[in-house]
Order: C-alpha cells, then sequence, then structure tokens
C-alpha cells in the first residue's frame, strides 16, 4: 500500500513539476522527449540508408518496414538521451549531405580519415565554428564506435593529426563563454519569501521551490523533470524545523554509465 501511495505522489509531482515549469512550451516533457526521439531517428536511418555499405553490421533492416528500422536503431543508441543522439545525428547527416555536394557519385560511409580531414578543412574555410567542427569530429567517434557505422580502413585513426592540429588551432582563438550570472542573495531571498507565501498562486510557489531546489542541490532541470522519489531529512531543534529534502532522479548527464548498476543520483 505504501508502495502505491508513493507512486501515486510521483506521478503527482511530475505533473504539477511539468505544468509549474512549462517554458511556454504546448507539449509535456515526455511528447517533447518522444518528439525528438522521433527527428533524431530519422536522421540517423537517412545516414544509415545512405549507400549500399552503410548500414551497420549489428541490424538488417527490413524493407517497407520503416518503424521496425527505427526502433532496431532506438536500441542501438541505449540509454543515451534524446538531445545526445539528436546532435549527434545532425552532424552525421550534415556530414552526409556535404560528402553528396563534395564528392559526385560516392557514399560517404564507410568513413575514411581522408574524407572526414577534408570535411573539417573545407567546412573551416567556410567559416563554421570551433563547436561545430568539435561536434562532427564527436558524431563521427559516437556513429562508429556507438552504432557500428562501417569504417573503410579499422587500422587508421578516422581523425588524423592534421585534423587535431586544425581544432587545437582553432580552439586558441575560439570566443569567450558566455555563461549567465549567478543569482543575487535579495533574489534567492525573493524566492524563498514566494515559498512561504500562502497568500501567492500554490503554481508559482511550487515553481520558486523548484528554481531554489536546482539552486541549492547545483541541479540541471532535466535532473529534475523525471524524479523518482522523495526523502525528507528533517529534525526539531527549539522549535525550529531543521534539515534536508532529497530527490532521487535516473535523468541525469551520466544515466547511461550508472543504469547498469541501478543506482539513482541522489
Amino acid at each position: 500500500e505504501s508502495h502505491a501511495k508513493r507512486q501515486r505522489t510521483d506521478v503527482c509531482t511530475n505533473r504539477l513539476y511539468e505544468r509549474a515549469i512549462s517554458f511556454k512550451n504546448t507539449l509535456t516533457d515526455p511528447e517533447m522527449d518522444q518528439a525528438k526521439w522521433g527527428r533524431a531517428l530519422e536522421k540517423l536511418y537517412t545516414v544509415m540508408v545512405s549507400g549500399p555499405n552503410s548500414c551497420p553490421k549489428s541490424i538488417s533492416f527490413i524493407a517497407g518496414d520503416v518503424e521496425k528500422n527505427l526502433r532496431q536503431i532506438r536500441l542501438l543508441c541505449g540509454a543515451r538521451s534524446p538531445n545526445t543522439i539528436a546532435k549527434r545525428a545532425h552532424s552525421l547527416l550534415q556530414f552526409c549531405l556535404w560528402h553528396r555536394g563534395f564528392y559526385y557519385k560516392r557514399h560517404p560511409i564507410p568513413f575514411t580519415q581522408d574524407e572526414v580531414a577534408d570535411y573539417v578543412w573545407e567546412k573551416r574555410q567556410d567559416g563554421m565554428t570551433y563547436t561545430g567542427l568539435t561536434s562532427c569530429v564527436e558524431a563521427v567517434h559516437f556513429g562508429t564506435h556507438v552504432l557500428g557505422l562501417p569504417v573503410a580502413n579499422p587500422e587508421i585513426p578516422l581523425v588524423s593529426a592534421f585534423v587535431k592540429g586544425v581544432l587545437d588551432k582553432m580552439a586558441l582563438s575560439r570566443p569567450k563563454r558566455k555563461q549567465a550570472r549567478p543569482l543575487t542573495v535579495p533574489e534567492v531571498t525573493f524566492l524563498e519569501n514566494v515559498v512561504k507565501d500562502p497568500a501567492i498562486d500554490p503554481f508559482d510557489r511550487y515553481a520558486a521551490g523548484a528554481f531554489l531546489f536546482a539552486l541549492f542541490g547545483r541541479c540541471r532541470w532535466s535532473d529534475l523533470k523525471d524524479v523518482s522519489h522523495f526523502v525528507l531529512d528533517v529534525s526539531t531543534i527549539d522549535s525550529r524545523t531543521i534539515g534536508y529534502i532529497e530527490f532521487a532522479t535516473f535523468s541525469h548527464k551520466t544515466a547511461a554509465q550508472v543504469a547498469r548498476h541501478g543506482l539513482p543520483l541522489p
């Protein structure tokens, strides 16, 4: 009974979070993730059928059954987040589209060291940023090591010393990172007063509490949008309640590494 009650509480908490922390989105978080997965898998499918030998050996596409083919690709992606897969899929598709225009009637996959180097050099000449070029290199590594996309010569590293030199040179002149400023003490105090004020709308109080928990817990929004349970560790001393509130989540940046151990992030 207590387990069922906790499950109902968790569901209500997640629904309340979606309504209070909406960022003006018309879709819920699960719907947004599903849409991201759909677009990312379609891009990866396009990459994998870009040539007669571009499909990973671990899967076998079924002619005319796109849905089943997409499910096979989804399994290859494992426990990685839809944002990560979407980023890698976009970079891989960019490489394939460039390849089709640069090398007439040649297939972009299997990957070759020379063609990856040509892409980095040409895109650098076109003004692509350091981040865009590193995203491509990361996507190629992801495609070969995670998805199993074919490589023309596995004995030769795909990222040559030339490419590493270009990226190292660009890293020295990349623009300074722009970070959001930290909250001031009066701003944090304001949020705490909002949580305590019963006259304020409950959704605003909940949102303020979520902001404070993200701040004090050093959490990202993705860490908080899918919590599994919470624990209150409090004591009353001299008529004052002090202590901690703890959430546990499986939706965090290193989830893929710890998922096999079944340990949530507190």
